[in-house]
Protein backbone atom coordinates (compact mmCIF):
# COMPACT_ATOMS: atom_id res chain seq x y z
CA UNK A 1 0.00 0.00 0.00
CA UNK A 2 1.36 3.23 -0.97
CA UNK A 3 2.08 5.32 1.92
CA UNK A 4 -0.19 8.63 0.43
CA UNK A 5 -3.45 6.44 1.31
CA UNK A 6 -3.58 7.41 4.60
CA UNK A 7 -4.82 10.28 6.03
CA UNK A 8 -2.96 12.81 8.31
CA UNK A 9 -5.03 12.19 11.18
CA UNK A 10 -3.46 8.06 10.65
CA UNK A 11 -0.27 9.24 11.06
CA UNK A 12 -0.40 11.56 14.11
CA UNK A 13 -2.50 8.55 15.57
CA UNK A 14 0.33 6.49 14.91
CA UNK A 15 3.04 8.63 16.41
CA UNK A 16 0.76 9.38 19.46
CA UNK A 17 0.21 5.11 20.01
CA UNK A 18 4.45 4.92 19.62
CA UNK A 19 4.57 7.74 22.53
CA UNK A 20 2.11 5.84 24.28
CA UNK A 21 3.89 2.68 24.71
CA UNK A 22 7.57 4.29 24.37
CA UNK A 23 6.93 5.94 27.53
CA UNK A 24 5.12 2.95 29.17
CA UNK A 25 7.01 0.03 28.39
CA UNK A 26 10.54 1.26 29.46
CA UNK A 27 8.90 1.98 32.74
CA UNK A 28 8.37 -1.90 33.06
CA UNK A 29 11.69 -2.47 32.72
CA UNK A 30 13.47 0.46 34.78
CA UNK A 31 10.81 0.98 37.27
CA UNK A 32 11.72 -0.91 40.16
CA UNK A 33 15.20 -0.38 40.02
CA UNK A 34 14.11 3.76 39.98
CA UNK A 35 12.27 2.99 42.99
CA UNK A 36 15.35 1.14 44.87
CA UNK A 37 17.17 3.69 44.22
CA UNK A 38 14.94 6.74 44.92
CA UNK A 39 12.60 5.29 47.78
CA UNK A 40 15.32 2.39 49.20
CA UNK A 41 12.83 -0.31 48.82
CA UNK A 42 14.15 -3.72 48.57
CA UNK A 43 13.54 -5.61 45.40
CA UNK A 44 10.44 -7.43 46.67
CA UNK A 45 8.74 -4.28 47.55
CA UNK A 46 9.76 -2.40 44.82
CA UNK A 47 8.53 -5.39 42.30
CA UNK A 48 5.19 -5.40 44.53
CA UNK A 49 4.60 -1.45 43.81
CA UNK A 50 5.47 -2.14 40.29
CA UNK A 51 2.52 -4.77 40.03
CA UNK A 52 0.26 -1.44 41.10
CA UNK A 53 0.24 0.10 37.40
CA UNK A 54 -0.10 -3.57 35.93
CA UNK A 55 -2.99 -4.28 38.13
CA UNK A 56 -5.02 -1.31 37.30
CA UNK A 57 -5.03 -2.40 33.69
CA UNK A 58 -6.28 -5.66 34.60
CA UNK A 59 -9.40 -3.94 36.83
CA UNK A 60 -9.77 -1.29 34.63
CA UNK A 61 -9.66 -2.30 31.15
CA UNK A 62 -12.80 -4.11 30.87
CA UNK A 63 -15.03 -2.01 32.57
CA UNK A 64 -13.64 1.37 30.85
CA UNK A 65 -14.41 -0.95 27.33
CA UNK A 66 -17.80 -1.29 27.92
CA UNK A 67 -18.43 2.11 28.69
CA UNK A 68 -16.91 3.63 25.76
CA UNK A 69 -19.13 1.18 23.72
CA UNK A 70 -22.07 1.81 25.79
CA UNK A 71 -21.49 5.80 24.83
CA UNK A 72 -19.80 5.30 21.48
CA UNK A 73 -18.51 8.95 21.36
CA UNK A 74 -17.00 10.29 17.96
CA UNK A 75 -13.76 9.43 17.02
CA UNK A 76 -12.60 13.28 17.48
CA UNK A 77 -14.09 12.72 21.17
CA UNK A 78 -12.10 9.69 21.67
CA UNK A 79 -8.95 11.33 20.11
CA UNK A 80 -9.57 14.16 22.72
CA UNK A 81 -9.95 11.40 25.50
CA UNK A 82 -6.76 9.64 24.48
CA UNK A 83 -4.83 13.03 24.65
CA UNK A 84 -6.25 13.53 27.94
CA UNK A 85 -5.10 10.25 29.33
CA UNK A 86 -1.53 10.27 27.67
CA UNK A 87 -1.36 14.07 29.62
CA UNK A 88 -2.52 12.00 33.19
CA UNK A 89 0.55 9.98 32.60
CA UNK A 90 2.96 12.71 31.85
CA UNK A 91 1.58 13.86 35.31
CA UNK A 92 1.71 10.31 36.87
CA UNK A 93 5.57 10.34 36.20
CA UNK A 94 6.18 13.54 37.48
CA UNK A 95 4.31 12.52 40.68
CA UNK A 96 6.67 10.09 41.31
CA UNK A 97 9.64 11.76 40.90
CA UNK A 98 8.22 14.72 42.96
CA UNK A 99 8.20 11.77 45.29
CA UNK A 100 11.33 10.14 44.73
CA UNK A 101 12.84 13.49 45.11
CA UNK A 102 11.62 14.58 48.54
CA UNK A 103 12.62 11.03 49.60
CA UNK A 104 16.25 11.72 48.84
CA UNK A 105 16.06 15.41 49.93
CA UNK A 106 14.87 14.27 53.47
CA UNK A 107 17.49 11.56 53.39
CA UNK A 108 20.06 14.10 52.51
CA UNK A 109 18.92 16.21 56.03
CA UNK A 110 19.46 13.18 58.14
CA UNK A 111 22.33 11.44 56.38
CA UNK A 112 24.38 12.12 59.49
CA UNK A 113 22.45 8.50 60.87
CA UNK A 114 24.46 6.21 57.88
CA UNK A 115 21.08 5.02 57.32
CA UNK A 116 18.60 5.59 54.35
CA UNK A 117 14.94 5.29 54.62
CA UNK A 118 11.85 5.29 53.12
CA UNK A 119 9.35 8.51 54.39
CA UNK A 120 5.94 7.86 54.93
CA UNK A 121 4.61 10.58 52.87
CA UNK A 122 7.04 10.31 49.89
CA UNK A 123 5.85 6.58 49.90
CA UNK A 124 2.31 7.59 49.80
CA UNK A 125 2.97 10.27 46.96
CA UNK A 126 5.07 7.19 45.15
CA UNK A 127 2.13 5.16 45.49
CA UNK A 128 -0.43 7.70 44.01
CA UNK A 129 1.52 7.83 40.76
CA UNK A 130 2.26 4.49 40.11
CA UNK A 131 -1.71 3.83 40.69
CA UNK A 132 -2.84 7.00 38.31
CA UNK A 133 -0.09 5.77 35.84
CA UNK A 134 -1.73 2.46 35.74
CA UNK A 135 -5.26 3.66 35.43
CA UNK A 136 -4.20 6.19 32.43
CA UNK A 137 -2.53 3.78 31.06
CA UNK A 138 -5.68 1.60 30.77
CA UNK A 139 -7.96 4.57 29.50
CA UNK A 140 -5.47 5.09 26.66
CA UNK A 141 -4.75 1.39 26.03
CA UNK A 142 -8.71 1.18 25.37
CA UNK A 143 -9.17 4.18 23.24
CA UNK A 144 -6.39 3.64 20.95
CA UNK A 145 -6.90 0.40 19.81
CA UNK A 146 -10.43 1.27 19.73
CA UNK A 147 -9.81 4.05 16.92
CA UNK A 148 -7.77 2.54 14.33
CA UNK A 149 -10.54 1.25 12.18
CA UNK A 150 -12.00 5.05 12.07
CA UNK A 151 -8.97 6.43 10.98
CA UNK A 152 -8.50 4.25 7.97
CA UNK A 153 -10.19 3.09 5.23
CA UNK A 154 -11.94 -0.16 5.26
CA UNK A 155 -9.89 -1.37 2.46
CA UNK A 156 -6.78 -0.41 3.63
CA UNK A 157 -7.20 -1.43 7.59
CA UNK A 158 -5.33 -4.58 7.49
CA UNK A 159 -2.04 -2.74 6.41
CA UNK A 160 -3.03 0.30 8.65
CA UNK A 161 -2.97 -2.06 11.91
CA UNK A 162 0.01 -3.49 10.64
CA UNK A 163 1.91 -0.33 10.47
CA UNK A 164 0.36 0.65 13.97
CA UNK A 165 1.44 -2.65 15.34
CA UNK A 166 5.32 -2.20 14.06
CA UNK A 167 4.73 1.51 14.61
CA UNK A 168 4.23 1.32 19.07
CA UNK A 169 7.08 -1.34 18.88
CA UNK A 170 9.41 1.45 17.75
CA UNK A 171 10.01 3.42 21.25
CA UNK A 172 10.00 0.07 23.57
CA UNK A 173 13.30 -1.12 20.99
CA UNK A 174 15.52 1.89 20.78
CA UNK A 175 14.70 3.97 24.48
CA UNK A 176 16.10 1.33 26.53
CA UNK A 177 19.27 1.86 25.45
CA UNK A 178 19.50 5.26 24.98
CA UNK A 179 18.09 5.65 28.87
CA UNK A 180 20.72 3.88 29.95
CA UNK A 181 23.73 5.82 28.19
CA UNK A 182 21.29 9.04 29.35
CA UNK A 183 20.89 8.04 32.86
CA UNK A 184 24.81 6.81 32.99
CA UNK A 185 26.09 10.09 31.67
CA UNK A 186 24.23 12.53 33.64
CA UNK A 187 24.54 10.30 36.92
CA UNK A 188 21.11 11.34 37.40
CA UNK A 189 18.28 8.45 37.53
CA UNK A 190 15.80 11.14 37.33
CA UNK A 191 16.32 11.10 33.93
CA UNK A 192 14.57 7.82 33.25
CA UNK A 193 11.46 9.04 34.61
CA UNK A 194 11.68 12.53 32.58
CA UNK A 195 12.06 11.01 29.37
CA UNK A 196 9.60 8.66 29.61
CA UNK A 197 7.37 11.90 31.11
CA UNK A 198 8.61 13.79 27.68
CA UNK A 199 7.21 10.66 25.92
CA UNK A 200 3.76 10.80 27.61
CA UNK A 201 3.56 14.45 26.74
CA UNK A 202 4.33 14.18 23.00
CA UNK A 203 1.82 11.50 23.05
CA UNK A 204 -0.58 13.57 24.05
CA UNK A 205 0.13 16.45 21.88
CA UNK A 206 0.06 14.22 19.03
CA UNK A 207 -3.13 13.12 20.03
CA UNK A 208 -4.80 16.27 19.91
CA UNK A 209 -3.15 17.32 16.31
CA UNK A 210 -4.84 14.54 15.55
CA UNK A 211 -8.59 16.12 16.73
CA UNK A 212 -8.19 18.74 13.83
CA UNK A 213 -5.96 16.78 11.30
CA UNK A 214 -7.55 15.95 8.23
CA UNK A 215 -9.46 12.59 7.87
CA UNK A 216 -9.37 12.64 4.46
CA UNK A 217 -6.79 10.99 2.14
CA UNK A 218 -3.63 12.26 2.20
CA UNK A 219 -2.53 13.41 -1.57
CA UNK A 220 0.27 11.13 -3.37
CA UNK A 221 1.70 14.96 -4.40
Amino acid sequence: TQFHQFSARYYFYVLAGSFLYGSIVPFWFFGSQYLQDSFFYNIETADSIMTLPEGLVVLTGFPFGLIISYLQPSVKIKLVGLGLAQGMMAISFLVVVYAAKKNLDLNSEHEDTNTHITYQRANDIAIFGVVLLGASFSCACGLFWGIVNAVVDEKYLSQGSGIVSCAVNVLPTILPPIISIVSVQSGSHHSIILILTLMAALGSISSFVAVNASSGEVSSS
